[in-house]
């Protein structure tokens, strides 16, 4: 009799650390909708019945190289990281990888680049030229 009381109060004790509580012992079979968990659990039914598991999030899962973790409604998931790679920028503009992430910005041409004072700009195929005056150095946006 007195293993049985020990095995009792090691389930009574297992229970509570799990934060498990059952509506009514005597019903059905104990199915989720039966159990609730305590707070950072959620209740997974499992072949020796519904057992409370911690609740997974960004801050207990590790993404692969060139992924991370975002938390959803329905668990954390792996995303692949934002680059240049997979940004698509609308015409007009090119895309510049950035320390806050990628970033679309205006093409380089003759209507965003200031020449110096007696040279005036032309638009080539590697991008606006400042031609005439004296030695230019590389264009310059205007803002």
């Amino acid at each position: 009799m007195g293993a049985f009381v020990r095995c009792g109060s090691l389930l009574a004790s297992l229970v509570a650390t799990l934060g498990v509580s059952f509506m009514d012992a005597s019903a059905a079979p104990l199915t989720c909708a039966s159990v609730h968990c305590a707070g950072g659990f959620h209740c997974v039914a499992l072949a020796i019945g519904p057992t409370c598991v911690p609740n997974l999030t960004c801050a207990s899962v590790h993404c692969a190289g060139g992924f991370h973790c975002v938390d959803m409604p329905n668990g954390p998931k792996c995303v692949p990281n934002l680059t240049c790679a997979n940004v698509h920028c609308i015409g007009g503009t090119h895309c510049v990888n950035t320390e806050a992430g990628p970033k679309c910005v205006p093409n380089l041409t003759c209507a965003n680049v200031l020449c110096a004072r007696g040279a005036h700009c032309v638009n080539t195929a590697t991008g606006p030229k400042c031609l005439g005056g004296p030695p230019q150095p590389p264009p310059q946006r205007k803002y």
